[in-house]
């Protein structure tokens, strides 16, 4: 677990990522998982949540769910090596973690079992031999509201690809600059997350250039609790110069709505919370542009917004 999430690493036929995340210590639907035990390996790093999402981004490409294998290349195998990517490599997970591995090993390399057995047993342990149980997993983890949520192999973040500094707003409260508005792709989700506002009712029109033609996959969002939470989003794909009577009138490219949250934590809990929404790429196969459209909210005057990922592939 690192930043209020939890990765984790599973087998299938398919031929894209392994790696997954989840909320902590709550099992996949569908599977049998238990809780067990947790074990702090390091109560701080020195790596901010950005830094994370590029370590994980880059162990999915490594990590394919069809090189899965319970003994030889597992959960626990994945669990090390995020940590070394963390920490360092001097750092390990706890021994005592991969012992039935270890012990599996022993016994596929002993004469213990035939070569029958042997054969057996080694497909049973492979991803293959795992592949219904294991895409039953993913497609539940697929839905989750989980902002880090990325479907593909190479699927990539797109923070790089957006002209930040040509972002812009209409209805932005006027005590916001332009500065403020590049918060909403740039900054970390933390204890000094700041909320870009609209101004004069709920409805808010943001403006995302980017600097060439990509595939959009995902779009993550970090939502106020309350009542100035977005409840109606219309994303334009391609669409530039619109006012809020073409955003109100046309038809969406992908109409997300959203379920308001009620803040269940203490004083010291985030103020908001995060969703993702996986995108057709038939729709989004080759943008340029993207237009943002927060039509309404669960009752407040105005609309908040804490952070926007974009999540996709080079075209």
């Amino acid at each position: 677990e690192v930043y209020g999430m939890e990765y984790y690493y599973g087998g299938g036929s398919v031929s894209g990522t392994g790696v997954m995340v989840q909320k902590p210590k709550n099992q996949p639907k569908g599977s049998k998982w238990v809780y067990y035990q947790s074990v702090v390996i390091r109560p701080h790093i020195d790596k901010t949540r950005q830094d994370v999402r590029e370590i994980v981004s880059n162990l999915r490409q490594e990590w394919k769910a069809m090189d899965y294998h319970l003994s030889q290349h597992n959960c626990n195998h994945f669990s090390d090596a995020l940590v070394k990517a963390l920490c360092g490599d001097n750092v390990s997970i706890p021994s005592w973690v991969n012992r039935m591995a270890r012990f599996g090993n022993m016994m596929m390399g002993s004469g213990i079992l035939s070569d029958k057995n042997k054969k057996q047993l080694d497909a049973t342990m492979s991803a293959k031999g795992q592949a219904k149980q294991q895409l039953k997993q993913n497609a539940s983890m697929a839905h989750q509201p989980m902002i880090e949520y990325v479907p593909d192999i190479k699927t990539i973040f797109l923070l790089p690809h957006i002209n930040v500094n040509e972002c812009g707003a209409l209805n932005l409260c006027e005590q916001q600059s332009s500065d403020d508005l590049a918060l909403l792709f740039t900054q970390n989700l933390d204890a000094n997350a700041v909320s870009i506002k609209s101004e004069n009712d709920c409805q808010l029109l943001i403006f995302v250039p980017f600097k060439r033609r990509v595939k959009l996959e995902a779009i993550g969002l970090a939502l106020p609790f309350g009542e100035s939470c977005p409840k109606t989003i219309k994303l334009f794909a391609g669409k530039k110069n619109m006012d809020f009577d073409d955003a109100e009138s046309e038809k969406a490219t992908k109409l997300i709505n959203i379920k308001q949250r009620v803040n269940a934590g203490g004083d010291d809990a985030p103020v908001y919370w995060t969703k993702s929404v996986p995108l057709q790429l038939t729709k989004f196969r080759n943008v340029n542009y993207l237009t943002i459209f927060i039509q309404d909210n669960f009752g407040d005057d105005i609309s908040e917004l804490f952070k926007i990922e974009l999540w996709g592939q080079d075209t």
